[in-house]
């Protein structure tokens, strides 16, 4: 019915004021570490070895690649 959908959207408009002010978790912003890509090698190692934890985010300013992500791309082109 129309009144349960104007209940809907109010209950799920003030769950998310809540969200965003008083439930929202401390330290939010510090969740993730952020590498170069020139870092990621070790990152990946990490990962591999299950000891990655929380999220890694990859700076991109810098445009350089790790030589071993270059021939690795050279080996898969010939591959096709």
């Amino acid at each position: 019915s129309r009144v349960s959908f104007i209940f809907l959207v109010l209950y799920q408009t003030n769950v998310w004021k809540e969200l965003a002010a008083n439930w929202k978790p401390h330290g939010l912003l510090n969740t993730h570490d952020e590498i170069r890509l020139e870092d990621i090698d070790e990152k990946i190692a990490l990962m591999l070895q299950g000891k990655l934890k929380g999220r890694t985010i990859i700076n991109m300013e810098k445009k350089s690649i790790p030589t071993s992500y270059i021939s690795q791309s050279a080996h898969f082109r010939h591959m096709k």
